[in-house]
């Protein structure tokens, strides 16, 4: 992704980067301006953390944000030193499915977008959320801001293949998971929800804990036949070329 010219790290290029013409650049800065405005007190001890040593474009990932531009900016990091440089993308926020069942306007209204939601809501159901994590706007559209992970590495299955050594470490996952999700910030700033979901979600499964496995078991398959049928929907789709910008 990077690589160092000069005696500063810069992105190579190639591997799915795009140059940017002048105007573009311009822009993605200037969201970038928009976006430390967003940052909590804590994450801006250090000025310099956020010089801009370079941008590039990038091709829309995953499938929510395919075709839909994205940006990648290098930043100084924590300290001078190269190996602490840190990347951030900028990308669209998309409007979640189960946004068209919301009905009551006050949440409706709490977010300026897509962008905005995401990072309110992760802040406040994550007590360790990303402290890249903030939102901006570019082209009048709600982005998403947050690190790109050095240490992010898909899992090799490959010499996985035990029942007892899958469901070993399917259970190691799970545990990673809810530790993660388990304590909300109740310092988070916002107002929307004015209790502790952390205190709310516990009440609610210990209510009823023997029910709450049989639930997630039911849910694990509902959801895991839906996803096969969604997966071939979009591949039919692309292969077909009904996808547009793909």
């Amino acid at each position: 992704m990077t690589e160092i010219r000069d005696f500063e790290r810069r992105f190579a290029p190639g591997g799915g980067s795009i140059e940017l013409d002048a105007a573009t650049r311009y822009k993605v800065l200037a969201a970038f301006d928009g976006y430390l405005e967003t940052l909590p007190e804590s994450s801006l001890a250090r000025p310099d953390s956020y010089r801009v040593k370079d941008v590039v474009g990038r091709r829309g990932i995953g499938i929510g944000s395919a075709g839909l531009p994205s940006y990648n900016i290098l930043l100084e990091g924590h300290s001078d030193a190269l190996e602490n440089d840190v990347v951030i993308y900028i990308k669209q926020a998309q409007t979640p499915a189960v946004s068209r069942h919301i009905t009551d306007s006050s949440i409706r209204d709490y977010f300026q977008h897509e962008g905005h939601r995401t990072v309110i809501s992760q802040r406040a159901l994550q007590a360790h959320a990303d402290p890249w994590l903030g939102w901006t706007e570019l082209d009048g559209a709600g982005q998403l801001v947050a690190e790109i992970s050095p240490y992010a590495v898909d899992l090799d299955w490959g010499d996985i293949d035990d029942p007892e050594e899958i469901a070993a470490v399917v259970a190691d996952l799970g545990r990673a998971t809810a530790a993660m999700h388990a304590a909300a910030d109740d310092l988070s700033g916002q107002s929307l929800v004015p209790f502790s979901t952390e205190r709310a979600i516990d009440a609610a499964v210990a209510a009823d804990e023997d029910g709450f496995a049989g639930l997630l078991v039911d849910f694990a398959h509902e959801y895991g036949a839906r996803a096969r049928a969604d997966h071939q929907i979009f591949v039919d789709l692309f292969r077909n070329g009904r996808i547009p910008g793909l």
